[in-house]
């Protein structure tokens, strides 16, 4: 909840049109989203997942409906 919380406010209080989630390749809950890999500074190779999030994709998505409550 606090992730959605949080793209929420990017989206509709500052005003961010795109957002791009990356991971770690051991976040086996992230796995879902794109890869890229790169080699580190000892010439390792390393995998990271990215996910690409738009205004409209967020404003239109079922999942974005948050329910604010009145204090």
């Amino acid at each position: 909840m606090h992730l959605t919380i949080f793209i929420d406010a990017l989206f509709n209080h500052y005003d961010y049109e795109k957002i791009i989630i990356d991971t770690n390749k051991n976040n086996a809950r992230a796995q879902h989203v794109s890869e890229s890999t790169w080699e580190n500074q000892l010439g390792e190779p390393q995998l990271s997942k990215h996910y690409e999030l738009t205004k409209n994709d967020w404003l239109n998505s079922s999942t974005n409906k948050l329910k604010y409550r009145k204090d």
